[in-house]
């Protein structure tokens, strides 16, 4: 069995999750933390907006992440398991 293509795929999972991560923290850092409650509804929505795309990007991430980790955790399970098996054929 090749476990080149697994280990490709559990790469790219990991891949995607840094890049939303590194996404994610770039969108932050270049947020207004302040409440503007006295500039007007277009300053509100702007930060609504804004909250409403990290929001997104935090939704996603989990996702992810909780995919690579469960991916990785079956792979590592399966990969241990195969290798135990074959130990066990060889006697």
């Amino acid at each position: 069995m090749s476990w080149a293509i697994y280990v490709a795929i559990w790469v790219v999972l990991v891949i995607a999750v840094v890049v939303i991560a590194a996404i994610r923290y770039s969108a932050a850092r270049q947020l207004d933390r302040s409440v503007h409650v006295m500039e007007g509804d277009q300053q509100i929505n702007e930060q609504l907006a804004e909250r409403k795309s990290l929001d997104k990007m935090d939704f996603w991430g989990k996702c992810l992440t909780a995919v690579m980790i469960v991916y990785g955790l079956v792979l590592a399970f399966v990969y241990g398991y195969s290798l135990w098996n074959s130990s066990l054929q060889l006697h």
